[in-house]
C-alpha cells in the first residue's frame, strides 16, 4: 500500500500544483479584468474633470446682451470706379469767363440753386456802349427836332426805337443773367 499511497500522494500533489498553476493565472486575469475598467473609468474622471468642466467654466464667463433691432453700421474697403447713374452739363446762355464756383463736383444741387458767378464785364461794356449810343441817337433827335425837315425827324426817330430795342434788349439780359454775376450793374441815365 505504501506504493500507491505514494502514486496517490505524488498524483494529489501534481494535481495541486497543477490547480495552483491555474489559480496563480487566472488571479492575474482577474487582475487584469479589474484593472481595465477602473484604469478607463479613472481616465474617463480625469477628462471630465480637465476639459468638460474647463468648458463649462469658459462658458459661463461669457458675456451676454439682450437682443435688441438697430443698424449695423459695415465699412467696406474696395478699389473701383465710381460710375454717375446720370450726367447733366450745365452750361451759361452766353459765353465768358466763370468768376466763383459755388459748388463742388458731385454735390447735390437744388432747383434754381445758384452754382456759379459769371464775370459779367463784357455785358457791363456792351451795357456802356448801348447807352453810348442811346445818349448819341438822342442827342440827334433833339437836334433834328429843333429844325430839320420831317424826313430827318421819322429816320432820326427810327433810329432812335432801333437803338432803344438794343438797350431794352441788352438790358434784359443783364437783368435775366443779374442774378449770376457778381459784379454791381451801373445805375442807367435816361435823356
Amino acid at each position: 500500500m505504501s506504493s500507491i499511497s505514494l502514486n496517490f500522494k505524488k498524483g494529489v500533489d501534481s494535481a495541486k500544483q497543477k490547480l495552483h498553476n491555474r489559480f496563480k493565472t487566472n488571479k492575474w486575469l482577474m487582475g487584469l479584468l479589474v484593472a481595465i475598467p477602473l484604469a478607463g473609468g479613472l481616465s474617463y474622471l480625469v477628462y471630465n474633470q480637465l476639459v468638460t468642466v474647463a468648458k463649462q467654466q469658459a462658458q459661463s464667463k461669457i458675456q451676454t446682451a439682450a437682443v435688441t433691432r438697430g443698424n449695423l453700421t459695415i465699412l467696406v474697403s474696395a478699389n473701383g470706379t465710381v460710375q454717375p447713374e446720370s450726367s447733366v452739363n450745365v452750361s451759361h446762355k452766353t459765353s465768358g469767363v466763370l468768376y466763383q464756383l459755388l459748388v463742388k463736383e458731385g454735390d447735390f444741387v437744388k432747383p434754381g440753386q445758384i452754382v456759379a458767378y459769371m464775370d459779367n464785364a463784357n455785358i457791363q461794356g456792351q451795357l456802356l456802349q448801348a447807352r453810348g449810343n442811346l445818349a448819341a441817337a438822342q442827342a440827334n433827335l433833339n437836334k433834328v427836332i429843333a429844325g430839320n425837315r420831317s424826313q430827318d425827324i421819322a429816320g432820326s426817330t427810327a433810329n432812335l426805337n432801333e437803338v432803344q430795342a438794343t438797350y431794352r434788349q441788352g438790358a434784359d439780359e443783364v437783368g435775366r443773367d443779374g442774378k449770376n454775376y457778381k459784379h454791381r450793374e451801373p445805375s442807367l441815365n435816361k435823356h
